[in-house]
């Protein structure tokens, strides 16, 4: 059946393909002025950034819409531009739980150039973006003129400004654009984390290091963890096995726990606050227990008949190849191989009854930040020998290269998908009253930020005015420090109330800070004898997870305790007298 689409939509696809239009007309002129690697990494950089905002100026949502992990990723924005940037985005009285460098940068940015998270995570993107092109080359740039103190031939693929481009324009042809925008901070700090490994491995074979360099990675590290942590879980063993199993065990050993140090100095404005938390109420951890069958698949994406396939591929060889070669590209290839490793030790959790921990996770990006360093040597190496060798095949390379980087570009392959073209139109059409109903709380709740809610309201409207709940919606969203399943079981003793009084009986009973404010969306307010319905999201290992209704008798939320302060368009709110 043949797919409808609106002008929005017709306007941002053809924009989009006079952008490649225009790059392909910039790339012939850089190759015939033979301009140098920054002109090329500016040209495709400036395409998909350019891309990326024609795309997400006029959506109204988050891309695939404001639900999942985009409640998160709106939620903490939003708690950082218009409430406290140093606590929960559900939980106002806990620290961040989620590393918070790129909600800090891009809500402070926000703060002066958007009105609300959904805007506010657009800059986001955008500035990921620009980071993960112009930052990591010139980062790499930086490395190599002034922290590196030997003979840069020693390296010179990866010391080669051919390669700083490479690396960023691959990585991102061989990921998941969707992805990519969904948790632009994910796929950065793999990126970077790669990068910062290259810098480790190759100062790793000097006999001294200076000041300069231990606090250049070091402080670094600190940020890249502030980035996102998880990928250290990989990076961290790598570099350890590494210095203990090296010639100079004792050197190598003081330079991974010197740089560890000053990794936990940089990053302890978000684990310290976080650790006193732990200490405090205790610790129950969902958000990696979140676990579909998916999370076993092998990874192999080299073993489909296509063009990314092929990319893969070639990165897999590059790996290989370089393995016993190059001591540096060792080290990433053993990034590949930890992130089986750890897929691994998720199975034999299966095995003896435990849960496994995001089994997929390190695939999704750093495994394929890995790949695209060893697509990039191999695509630099091909390019050196033929243009020392036969130079009048370069021509050819180029063309091919620019073919390939055409056909693999998100603004075809992935813009070309009749799925991305209809969520393109859902996204453009979205229509919700959460900024209506947001206004109106801040209107008749003027001290909505110091108290604590319960709701059947989607959290999208965190998005717009950061609410300090009781009880998150899902575990998985929820703080570790929470002792969500207590709460949780009391939100149901609260559903077997027969009176006002037992209900504030449980209320009172409960973890401070209590509940004193209602938020409720009533299906049918003429029913004075109804129930209100609490929607959540409860664990179904091994299947993900399912809806849980839970319903609170309206009978039992009276004046005696309660004042209603907002009755409109089914939505109430209860302050606690």
């Amino acid at each position: 059946m043949e797919q409808i689409i609106g002008l929005d939509t017709l306007n941002i696809i053809a924009l989009s393909k006079l952008l490649l239009a225009i790059f392909v007309g910039f790339f012939i002129f850089g190759w015939w002025r033979k301009y140098k690697s920054a002109y090329f990494l500016s040209i495709f950089g400036g395409l998909i950034v350019l891309f990326y905002i024609v795309l997400a100026k006029d959506l109204k949502t988050m891309w695939w819409g404001t639900v999942g992990d985009e409640l998160l990723v709106s939620g903490y924005l939003g708690k950082v531009m218009f409430g406290d940037p140093s606590r929960d985005f559900y939980y106002g009285w806990l620290p961040n739980f989620y590393p918070p460098l790129y909600f800090w940068v891009t809500g402070l940015v926000a703060k002066f150039l958007a009105h609300n998270a959904i805007a506010a995570a657009k800059i986001g993107v955008t500035g990921a973006l620009i980071v993960w092109f112009w930052g990591a080359y010139y980062w790499q740039k930086l490395f190599w003129a002034k922290i590196f103190k030997g003979d840069k031939n020693s390296q010179p693929l990866l010391s080669n400004s051919w390669f700083f481009a490479l690396l960023p324009i691959l990585f991102l042809l061989i990921s998941d654009f969707d992805a990519v925008i969904l948790k632009p901070y994910e796929a950065l700090a793999a990126l970077l984390c790669v990068i910062w490994l290259i810098f480790w491995s190759v100062l790793a074979t000097q006999e001294k290091w200076t000041k300069q360099q231990y606090l250049f990675l070091g402080v670094s590290a600190g940020l890249l963890f502030l980035l996102f942590y998880f990928w250290w879980f990989i990076i961290l063993p790598i570099i350890f096995i590494s210095a203990w199993t090296s010639g100079r065990r004792s050197a190598q050993l003081k330079r991974f726990f010197i740089n560890a140090v000053l990794m936990a100095l940089i990053s302890a404005v978000f684990w310290w606050p976080l650790l006193v938390a732990f200490v405090k109420y205790g610790i129950e951890n969902w958000q990696a227990k979140f676990f579909v069958f998916s999370d076993l698949y092998t990874f192999n994406p080299w073993s489909y008949a296509s063009l990314r396939s092929l990319l893969f591929l070639l990165g897999l060889f590059g790996l290989v190849y370089f393995y016993k070669k190059n001591t540096v590209i060792k080290s990433i290839a053993w990034v590949l191989i930890f992130s089986y490793f750890y897929q691994l030790l998720s199975i034999v959790l299966c095995l003896v009854g435990y849960q496994p921990v995001q089994a997929y996770k390190p695939f999704m990006f750093l495994g394929g930040a890995a790949l695209a360093l060893g697509l990039a040597i191999v695509v630099l190496y091909i390019y050196i020998k033929l243009r020392d060798k036969h130079p009048n095949n370069v021509k050819v390379f180029l063309l091919l290269s620019l073919i390939l980087v055409i056909g693999q570009a998100p603004i075809v392959r992935w813009l070309d998908d009749p799925k991305v073209i209809q969520q393109i139109e859902k996204d453009l059409q979205a229509n919700t009253g959460t900024p209506q109903l947001a206004s109106e709380i801040k209107k008749y709740v003027p001290d909505y930020q110091s108290r604590t809610w319960l709701t059947n309201v989607a959290a999208d409207i965190n998005a717009y005015l950061p609410l300090s709940y009781y009880i998150a919606f899902s575990p998985h969203f929820s703080h570790q420090a929470t002792q969500y399943s207590e709460r949780l079981a009391q939100i149901k003793n609260m559903s077997q109330a027969k009176s006002p009084e037992e209900l504030m009986a449980i209320i009172d009973q409960g973890f401070d800070p209590q509940i004193d404010s209602l938020l409720f969306y009533d299906d049918d307010p003429l029913d004075i004898q109804g129930e209100y319905t609490l929607h959540f999201w409860a664990d179904r290992y091994p299947n993900g997870g399912q809806d849980l209704l839970i319903t609170i008798p309206k009978n039992v939320i009276t004046e005696q305790n309660w004042q209603k302060v907002y009755s409109q368009n089914n939505w109430l709110i209860f302050l606690k007298k």
